[in-house]
Order: C-alpha cells, then structure tokens, then sequence
C-alpha cells in the first residue's frame, strides 16, 4: 500500500472536500481517503497495482479540482501558510468586489433619496449593470465551479450561491426588458457576491493561521549551517546540501540544522520545542542533537546524521500533517448531513418561491425570498465544526511536545474512562537509584562504603550496579583500584582492594562467605537490597566483616504521582500493568495512590489485560507506555499514548506520544482532547442553530404575522458571520490553557 500526500486546489468550501473526499474513495485499490478543506490536503492509501497517481488527478479533474504534485508531508506547509493559488487570489477579488458593490449600493439607493426623473431610469439600470460587471469578474468562480458541481451531481456552497447572484441578475436583466420600471436586484446580486468573498477572505485567513502549525515547526529549523570541511575551514551551506557525516559548528545562539551526535565541545541546548521542557539540556561529546533547538551556550562540532523530512523536526511535521486530516467520529454526522443539505437547500428555495406564488405575492417578493433562502443557507458552517478545530488543536499540541498522531484519537480523550499504565519508565525512571545506605556500627562511614562499592560495581553490567556507580559519581567520589573481580549471575561479586577481599550481594550470597543470618534482615519496603562484607585477604581463617546495606528502588518518574492524581480527579481510572515482581510493583503503586496492579506480567500478558479491559468497559480504554514490549498493549488500546524517550516499536504502535518522555505531560494530553471536542459540539450546535433559524427567517416563514424576514444582502452577511464564528471559536485552542479543564 502507497500512502500519499496531494494538495487539492480550486476547493472553495468544505462540500467540495466532501466531493473529492467521495469520488477518491470510489476508485479501486483505495483503501483510505481523507481530504481536509482546513489544510488543502488530500491524504490517500492505495494499492499501487490498481490505482495510479494520474487515476487519482484525472478523477480530481472530472470532480472539478485539480490536484496539485505530489508532497513530502509538511513541505508545502511553511511557505504559504495553507493557502493555494485561489486562496491567495481573494486577496484582490474581495477588494475589487467591495468597492463596487458599495458605489452599486448607492446607485440603487439614489432613486429612494433624490427624486429622479422617470427617463433616466433605464439610465441608471444601466450604470448599475456596468457596477456589477466587476463584481462577477471578482466572483466568476462562484459561477463556473457551481455549474461544475452541480453538473457532476455534487452541488456546493458555489452552487447555492451562484444560483442566488445569478437568479438576481437574470431576473433583473429580463425585467427591465419585459416589465415597466421593474424592482431591480442587481445590487443584491453584488452585494450577495461581496458579502461572501469578504467571508472566504477571513475565514481564508483563519484556517491559514489554524493550520499554521506545521509551517512553524520547519521554521526552527535554520536554512543554513556552517560546514566544516576537510581542510579545517568553515563554510555557510544550505541546510539541503549536507550529508550524512558532514560535520557542522555550531555557535551559542545559533539554531541546530541537522540531527547528530556532538563530537566535540559542550553546550546547553533548548529542546523546547520537541519536548516542551523549558530547561536548557546539557549536551558534550557523544550527546544526540535536533534540528530546530537551539544552542544556548558553548560551541559544538556536530557529525551530521539526519536533515529535511528525515529529520526528527521533519518527521513530527509529517506526523502532524497526516493526524489533522482525521476526523473524530463525530464528523462523520456533519459530512452525513452536508452531503444532502445543498440539494435540500434547492428543494426550500423552490419551495418558498412556489408558495409564495400561491400566495398571491408578486414574482419579485417572492423571488426575493427564494433568494435569501439559497445565500442565508451555510453548509460551510456545518463543515467547518470539526476539521478546523482538529487542524488547531494537533498544531497546538505539537508546539508543546504533544504529538497527536491520529485526528481520530482527540475525541477518544474526551471518551476515556481508564488510562492503564506501564510501570517500569513510564511511572517510574526505569532505572535502579540508591535510596539509602546503612553502614554497620563502628565500620566504615556511608561515604566510604559507598565508593569501595561503586569501585567493585563498576565493571559490572547489573541495573543494581549502575544504581551505585551513579549515587557515587552524583557525589564525585574518588574510586579506589579494583582487583580479582569475580561476579556470580542471581547472587553478587567480589573484589580485591587493597588488603580486604569484599563481597557485595544478596543474603544467599552473604552466607556463602559466613555472615550470620541475623545481620541479613535489614530492608525496606519497596526496595532491593545489596548487603557488603569483608575479609583479611591475608588468610581463609579471616573473620569476616559484616559493612552494610544499600537499598536501591526503581524511583517515581519526576511528575508521575502528580499526573495520577490529576488524571483520578479528571474522574479517569488508573489500572497499572508491570512485568516486575508483585512486591515491587505494589510499593510504587502504593506511593502512587493506584489500587488496581497487575504485576509479573509477559508482553502478551499486558495485551491480554487490555483486552479484557476493553470488554469490561463501556468506554475506550487508554494505554500509556514506553519500552518495547509495550507496543502489544499499546496497539490493544482504544487510545495508545508512548513516551517519547521510549522505544521506536512503541511509538510507531501509539497514537499520542508524549514527546518529553515524562508522564506529566499526559493530562494536558486529556485536557486539550477535551477541550477540542467541547469546541466541535459548541461549533456543531452553532451551525445547526443557525441554520435551523436563518432558513426559515429567510423563507419569510415569520413574515405574515410579525413582518420578520432577511433580505438577500443581509442573508449573505447573515452567512458570513456563521462560517466566520466557527472558525473563531475554533482558534480559541491556540490559546487556551492545558492546566486545567
């Protein structure tokens, strides 16, 4: 299967999406399509031996679009901010609009204020005519993509508003030929035309602004980088003419270009922007290095790995360009709905335009309500609810380290009731940390049995042996010479330093070198002991010295036991999955406030608990994970979210990644999934409300009793502002706060 990219252009509003989106998905060997009006995109998967990149532009071109060449995800995003070529045109077709539709206006108001003379009637029609000509230049597509749409059976917002400006006009123009001072509607067929361009303007804007987010992730990254070159000497490239193994200087204050590994100096890099972690990471010789930080200070010398789209910057914009063509399941109703509104929308005006003939109206009033009932109508509103929202609210979580890979999974946020967690690097480092240390009375001091063991430890490869090495080298304590290293797998080892042979390990090994059981029961909850003797090395008859204990734990992930108590007060329930023993698993799920564990538990076994989670519950089941045998779970879950500091597998099965690696950022995660649906529902209810009360207002439904109704003019306006406050609400997201619902 060929997953792909296409922008889409000629689209004017979002049912053209839905009818591109259908005709694509028709075609054999497509398995997927998703096209997003808010980005301009259409992201497709097909089977290459049934379906071609020309099938799938030559079926765009029969629809009435045009599909441009194909894209790396996010290449196109930086430039133009998401706007295509017709977009960028309403740049000159809302100015040139306005301008004569308000000087159209005074010409048709002239004759209600200054009485003039009945033979320069026919005069003044015809300088309203010469008025409108501009206006539908400025407006023609609304005309020739209208016409395309409803000739191919997928009527649009062009259509409905090419039928309104264009029965306005013919109207008038056959009027004034067959009827004695007619009641002219050339000034609503322009301000109608005005009012709408001035909407797709703004809103044009808008979605540009809330799909903006792409462009400003490939910003970061620098387009230029000094290279290094053979003979020592610094040379400014272009970022797109580096290569694996170039090497690279990089200054303090200066953005980092490339993905590498620093081969010399030291520095303090802001990896904000992956992360979301404010505080400057320190970096030396053999550190991992992203294009788009920046480095705050020190110089570095940086061997090239990865630039562009392979790059980790270029790969979240693809990741989040891919994700903002999902939609929620909720989407589906405003598609299902604006699939038939058009031909509804039809099907009222000729209505209203009947009845009230029926009535016994005159054509004109009647014609008038006909009218305002095919420009008052706002299919953009319905379809604008959701995949604006989307757009804004992946863009948003991408500049704060949350990295939403699928549209699909915000509205899981907001329906998860149980978040299962990994216990090992996930709620906690993952790693073994020295938790305390109790020296034997008289023996030797906590400083000095610790770096005698770190010494002993430090060829060893055991997690408990890392754990010591590190409490000793947080300390910066000197190491005494190490001999006769002897390690025996499930028990410890032994050493040689100076006169004293020294055995560290657990009570089993303890006892093998004659330490009395009672010296062996010191421990505390939750932790792994290692015990510490000595002998004379001078004899076998040495006593033997019994020197300590140190108690090592896997410890609490920074910010982990507050994000479960945010996450339980967001009445979310927390379930814990680990392949560690009951006891330790238990300690930290206690430490945690987590009640449900399951512990000892095999990559399938996690998978197993998931599923019958899934089945135990009437909602989705969410799984935060982070190592390679998480990605079974992770893939089980409704909603799978990884640690960005865990293994690729995990990744690649999850649908939110968080991208600082700590859980603490997993409740903004929640949060702006609530959020986000909060705003389609209020954006849907809008749409629906509005047009609920704007068609029948327009029909002059209300008129005979209270003489309520919207002219045309005012329901173009009407319809602007619709389409307009979705997209504002929409924008909210950029700015709302993660920290609290």
């Amino acid at each position: 299967m060929q997953h792909e990219i296409y922008p889409v252009e000629g689209m004017h509003c979002t049912a053209c999406a839905s009818a591109v989106e259908r005709k694509i998905a028709e075609l054999p060997g497509v398995t997927s399509a998703a096209v997003n009006f808010s980005t301009g995109k259409l992201v497709v998967q097909y089977d290459p031996a049934q379906c071609t990149g020309d099938v799938l532009a030559e079926t765009v071109r029969k629809t009435g679009y045009h599909l441009g060449a194909l894209e790396h995800p996010g290449q196109a995003s930086a430039g133009e901010g998401g706007l295509d070529s017709f977009q960028r045109s309403l740049a000159w077709r809302f100015p040139l609009a306005l301008s004569f539709a308000i000087l159209l206006f005074l010409a048709a108001m002239a004759p209600m204020v200054v009485a003039i003379p009945e033979k320069f009637f026919f005069f003044m029609a015809g300088m309203q005519i010469l008025l409108l000509l501009p206006i539908l230049a400025a407006g023609s597509f609304f005309f020739t993509g209208g016409a395309k749409a409803l000739w191919h059976l997928a009527p649009n917002m062009d259509t409905l508003i090419g039928l309104g400006a264009g029965a306005a006009t013919l109207y008038s123009g056959f009027a004034l030929l067959f009827f004695d001072r007619p009641h002219l509607y050339f000034d609503a067929a322009g301000m109608i035309l005005a009012l709408v361009l001035l909407g797709k303007f703004l809103e044009a804007g808008s979605r540009a602004r809330a799909g903006s987010a792409i462009g400003e992730l490939l910003k970061l990254a620098p387009p230029s980088a000094i290279r290094i070159g053979d003979d020592g000497k610094d040379t400014v490239v272009p970022v797109s003419q580096l290569r694996t193994g170039d090497r690279i200087r990089v200054r303090p204050g200066d953005a980092i270009g490339v993905d590498g590994t620093v081969l010399e100096g030291a520095a303090a890099v802001d990896e904000s922007m992956l992360t979301g972690e404010s505080v400057p990471v320190e970096k030396h010789a053999g550190s991992k290095v992203f294009s788009g930080t920046v480095n705050h200070t020190g110089s570095l010398v940086v061997k090239t790995e990865a630039t562009g789209s392979a790059s980790m910057l270029g790969k979240i914009a693809a990741m989040v360009e891919t994700a903002q063509s999902g939609k929620p399941r909720i989407a589906y109703l405003a598609d299902l709905v604006s699939g038939y509104f058009v031909w509804g929308i039809i099907g009222i005006a000729l209505l209203t335009l009947l009845v009230w003939l029926l009535a016994g109206a005159e054509f004109s009033v009647a014609l008038s309500f006909a009218l305002a009932v095919l420009v008052v109508s706002c299919p953009c509103a319905l379809g604008l609810a959701t995949p604006v929202a989307v757009v804004t609210s992946i863009g948003r979580g991408a500049r704060e380290g949350l990295l939403i890979r699928k549209g699909e999974a915000l509205e899981l946020f907001d329906k998860v009731r149980t978040v299962v967690f990994d216990k090992t690097g996930t709620l906690t480092q993952g790693r073994m940390v020295l938790m305390k240390i109790l020296p034997a009375a008289g023996k030797l001091t906590e400083t000095e049995l610790l770096s005698i063991c770190a010494a002993a430890e430090k060829p060893s490869e055991h997690p408990f042996a890392a754990g010591i090495v590190q409490a000793a080298q947080a300390r910066k304590l000197k190491l005494p010479e190490v001999s006769q290293f002897h390690s025996e797998f499930g028990r410890g080892i032994s050493v040689r330093i100076g006169a004293f042979d020294y055995a560290f390990g657990n009570e089993p090994w303890m006892r093998s070198f004659g330490v009395a059981s009672e010296m062996l029961q010191k421990n505390i909850d939750g932790c792994s002991t290692i015990h510490a003797c000595r002998r004379n090395a001078s004899g076998e008859g040495a006593v033997v010295e019994y020197l300590g204990a140190f108690f090592l734990a896997d410890a609490l992930a920074e910010g982990s036991r507050q994000a479960v108590a945010t996450l339980k007060k967001m009445g979310l329930q927390i379930v814990m999955l680990s392949g560690d023993t009951a006891s330790s698993a238990n300690y930290a799920a206690g430490q945690l406030g987590i009640e449900t564990v399951f512990a000892g538990l095999l990559p399938d076994g996690k998978s197993a608990i998931l599923k019958q989670l899934r089945m135990e519950s009437s909602n989705p089941v969410a799984m935060a994970g982070d190592g390679v045998n998480d990605a079974p779970a992770l893939a089980a879950a409704d909603l799978g979210i990884a640690m960005g500091s865990g293994a690729a597998s995990a990744i690649e099965s999850a649908d939110a990644v968080l991208l600082s690696g700590s859980v603490a950022g997993l409740p903004r995660l929640f949060v702006l999934g609530r959020k986000t649906m909060q705003i389609i529902r209020q954006n849907l209810f809008w749409a629906f409300f509005y047009n609920v009360l704007a068609i029948p207002l327009a029909a002059g439904v209300f008129y005979p009793l209270w003489h309520i109704s919207l002219s045309p003019a005012a329901g173009a306006l009407a319809m602007t502002i619709s389409s307009i406050t979705v997209v504002l609400n929409a924008l909210r997201l950029k700015r709302t706060s993660l920290d609290r619902l």
